[in-house]
């Protein structure tokens, strides 16, 4: 009896260790390299676009090209067809857009990334800046690596990390925001090892993707309902 008490307070022990050093192992961001390009992925506030103009105006762009990919507008402003609020950070702070590209047709971290290796490959760019929230690096890191564009090969990325007032890394736990947000990018992170670390080395991942489609959208709708519910 002793010894399973034992095992259990190891493992408690443990499991408490991983989850409060969660947020520094999701977070990989470095610091800028001047690259070819500079990506804002989208999603999250205002944070990545103010983030990614203060490098595009630092010149970290040899090439002087800024891409925002996918669309921040929620549902109810894609109805009314306002404009997406990254835009507006562009015109309140007198930021001239000639070179800055919007690719509104990704939809995910994957989609993201896809656009910006044949996008790179058929501009012949070689290195890319990608701006994004902290907690989502080490998922970009692995995604980049794992999903194969054809000859890909020699490109690189930056990962550099949007300053985030709401969330640090070390102290994630202190908040019901930073818990849940933690928590949820972890589970779309192990997510991702499972389907590209496993399945699609076993040539499975389509076949089990069209089979998990449903159950995925519904246990996407149940963890956001969850979340709206743990954060009120």
């Amino acid at each position: 009896m002793m010894k399973i008490m034992l095992i259990i307070l190891m493992l408690f022990t443990l499991g408490l260790l991983f989850f409060l050093n969660l947020g520094n192992f999701l977070d990989t961001t470095e610091e800028p390299i001047k690259s070819d390009i500079i990506i804002c992925f989208g999603g999250g506030e205002n944070e990545r676009i103010a983030k990614a103009i203060e490098l595009y105006k630092s010149s970290y762009s040899t090439k002087d090209i800024l891409i925002l990919t996918g669309d921040n507008r929620n549902r109810e402003e894609r109805k009314s067809n306002s404009i997406d609020n990254r835009f507006k950070y562009l015109r309140d702070n007198n930021i001239d857009n000639i070179n800055i590209i919007h690719e509104r047709n990704t939809r995910s971290t994957k989609g993201d990334i896809i656009y910006t290796k044949e996008y790179m490959i058929s501009n012949n760019y070689k290195s890319a800046i990608i701006v994004s929230d902290p907690y989502h690096s080490r998922r970009i890191q692995y995604l980049a690596g794992a999903l194969s564009v054809n000859h890909d090969s020699d490109l690189s990325f930056n990962v550099v990390g949007a300053k985030l007032e709401w969330l640090n890394s070390k102290t994630f736990y202190l908040t019901k925001k930073g818990q849940f947000t933690i928590i949820n990018e972890f589970i779309k992170l192990l997510g991702s090892y499972i389907a590209y670390g496993i399945l699609e080395k076993l040539g499975i991942l389509e076949s089990v993707s069209n089979y998990t489609h449903p159950m995925y959208i519904k246990m996407k709708y149940i963890i956001k309902k969850l979340g709206q519910y743990y954060l009120k």
